[in-house]
């Protein structure tokens, strides 16, 4: 048979176990290159620091009255219902204010925020988006300390701060409410809608509140009991005013109060 290989060393035969000696040279492995002027030219951002925040454009003159907000870069919607059909007076105003333009239901609005009311009336005309120059919207703002949502007193005639109210058009006839809800269709609003009225009092001493006209007669013949006689549409109406006048009441209470 074949020898085994006699080991240089001792002379020993080498076994096919054994690990195989290198040379010195070859163990020693060098340490790795440190390149600090490397890492601190090129820094590896701290997985747990957070990410930088946009800055913002930060207000230093003190704002008056219900245009101040109380988180400077944001303000609380309480409202943002969704919005009712335009009547066929509205159409019509919007038609001759606008030139053939006709109410946008999709980019239509109302909110209530924390200190105002926000309007929008969005615009459809075929002719200026045709030709690449879509009509703008009609924005409008009513802050809680100014009109409609303020007191004329009128040397003390008037008293009672506005509100949002709910209005049914519709008259009684007969002892029987003729309205919307009961299947009559009316020009301006065919269901209840959201109103603002000015005082609760004129006159010193009149409600702003209607009673059904009957001499006497009962609910015979007059208007709908319980609406207001002196008020204004909010024109941008509400899919449920009842609802609407329940958020858009406590926000304007809460504002009064300084909440």
């Amino acid at each position: 048979g074949v020898r085994a290989m006699q080991a240089e060393d001792g002379g020993e035969a080498a076994s096919p176990t054994r690990a195989l000696r290198l040379p010195a040279t070859c163990r020693t492995v060098p340490p790795a290159p440190s390149y600090p002027a490397a890492r601190q030219r090129f820094p590896h951002p701290s997985p747990t620091q957070p990410p930088a925040k946009s800055k913002m454009a930060v207000r230093t003159l003190p704002q008056q009255g219900s245009t101040a907000l109380k988180d400077p870069a944001s303000i609380k919607i309480a409202a943002n219902p969704d919005v009712a059909d335009f009547g066929c007076c509205q159409k019509c105003l919007i038609c001759c204010f606008t030139q053939g333009g006709c109410p946008s239901k999709e980019r239509s609005y109302i909110y209530v925020r924390e200190n105002s009311v926000e309007y929008n009336v969005g615009i459809r005309h075929c002719i200026m988006e045709a030709c690449g120059n879509p009509p703008p919207d009609h924005t409008y703002v009513s802050y809680f300390d100014r009109n409609p949502f303020v007191l004329s007193p009128y040397c003390g005639c008037n008293k009672g701060d506005p509100q949002i109210r709910l209005y049914e058009p519709g008259f009684m006839c007969c002892c029987m409410k003729c309205t919307a809800e009961e299947g009559l269709c009316t020009c301006l609003f065919n269901k209840k809608a959201a109103v603002i009225t000015p005082f609760d009092t004129y006159c010193c001493c009149c409600p702003n509140k209607t009673k059904a006209c009957c001499f006497g007669l009962g609910n015979c013949f007059g208007p709908v009991e319980g609406n207001p006689r002196w008020f204004s549409y909010v024109f941008v109406q509400p899919q449920d005013a009842e609802t609407f006048v329940a958020a858009a009441s406590e926000a304007m209470t809460a504002h009064r109060r300084g909440k």
